[in-house]
């Protein structure tokens, strides 16, 4: 995602494709792509999140509050825009797809001093509401863990980490009403593959948490 990238600083995706001997990175063609058809939409992209299958990507668009999808060229790398959908919030931060590509999690700004977290069902990169939660001070990187049980929210402003519980049909409900602390000015996190792990990086102290 590029944030103020365009001619009018809408902000661009850019694509590439990976070369399976080398690993080497060419841009795809057409790269980078508008995350909106209206020029005039300053969107400011701030995450990207590729669905299970690699058939559709999802763009979270930080100043026009809302997420743009593309489908995915297989063999090219060619993003080709499909719609926006808008979230509940007033700044779109962060997106997450869990594992089995059912559910996609999209933390925003709600007001000063409270996040949100949105939950959508996903059909064919359809993406269809299913409810929010409240999520600490502005979530600015989601991730799911492997069984699609729980979703990690870094809350850059708490210095801490939020637990959502997935229900069913991925509603969102809070795991744990005490935060998780961690460094200070967490901005992003990763579950290990197998589970049992996650790595918080802080750039307030330049540092790594471990859970």
């Amino acid at each position: 995602a590029n944030p103020e990238d365009g001619l009018t600083n809408q902000g661009t995706v850019s694509g590439f494709v990976i070369d399976p001997t080398s690993g080497k990175l060419s841009a795809a063609l057409g790269s980078p792509f508008a995350v909106h058809l209206n020029p005039a939409v300053i969107a400011n992209p701030t995450g990207v999140a590729l669905d299970v299958s690699g058939q559709f990507a999802y763009v979270s668009n930080l100043t026009s509050a809302d997420v743009s999808t593309f489908s995915v060229s297989a063999s090219t790398g060619v993003l080709a825009f499909i719609r926006n959908t808008p979230t509940r919030g007033t700044a779109t931060f962060s997106i997450a797809v869990d594992p089995t590509g059912a559910y996609a999690f999209v933390g925003s700004d709600l007001n000063p001093g409270t996040g949100l977290v949105d939950a959508y069902d996903i059909t064919a990169g359809v993406m269809t509401g299913r409810g929010a939660t409240t999520a600490g001070n502005d979530p600015l990187a989601l991730a799911v863990d492997p069984t699609s049980s729980f979703v990690f929210a870094t809350e850059k402003y708490d210095n801490d980490i939020t637990v959502l519980d997935i229900g069913a049909g991925g509603v969102l409900t809070n795991a744990n009403n005490l935060p998780f602390p961690s460094g200070i000015g967490p901005v992003g996190v990763a579950v290990y593959p197998a589970g049992g792990y996650i790595y918080v990086a802080n750039n307030g102290d330049g540092t790594v948490s471990a859970f």
